[in-house]
């Protein structure tokens, strides 16, 4: 069993038994992250690029700063635009 693996089992144990508060956000965040990472194979460099830029967009998105580097990374890129829409 790999991490992916691992992520997929305890994803599947919180979406049985739902997250309360805040925490339910980050999890759909999360999730919609192990799911873009799934997307991975068979995909060229501009849509691997493409998936890279929406993985950044959701980290902005928590408590937590980006790190300096990835903001120097993608400083040419609006990432508020990419904004997800979280159902909770």
């Amino acid at each position: 069993m790999n991490g992916i693996d691992k992520c997929l089992k305890i994803r599947e144990h919180f979406l049985k038994y739902p997250l309360q508060t805040y925490k339910l956000v980050y999890f759909k965040l999360w999730s919609i992250v192990l799911d873009l990472t799934q997307t991975r194979k068979n995909i060229n460099y501009l849509e691997w690029q493409a998936v890279l830029l929406k993985i950044v967009s959701l980290k902005a998105h928590f408590k937590e700063d980006l790190f300096d580097k990835l903001l120097k990374i993608f400083s040419n890129f609006n990432l508020s635009k990419l904004q997800p829409t979280i159902l909770i």
